[in-house]
């Protein structure tokens, strides 16, 4: 199965979100969802947010994310390998 969602797209999503005023500012959790929010391939609509540990939306083969088990996302690597394996897998 070919990867729809290639590092270098991971990667200039995470420092885009970096250059957005208020990241910086947000929880951990706050982070992440805005993280997956810009990954998603569909309208506004099709992502959702759930009960804290969970996302849904269009991320290439994936519709849902559990995000309780990432890693810290000032890591960047780690925390993007994390998003690789998540949404290639």
């Amino acid at each position: 199965m070919k990867s729809s969602n290639y590092m270098c797209v991971l990667e200039q999503i995470y420092n885009f979100l970096l250059l957005t005023p208020d990241f910086k500012s947000k929880t951990k959790s706050e982070k992440i969802v805005a993280y997956f929010k810009a990954l998603n391939e569909g309208d506004e609509t099709d992502f959702k947010f759930n009960n804290s540990n969970k996302v849904s939306g269009k991320f290439g083969n994936k519709k849902n994310i559990l995000i309780m088990s990432a890693p810290e996302i000032s890591n960047k690597y780690k925390f993007l390998s994390w998003v690789d394996e998540q949404v290639n897998s």
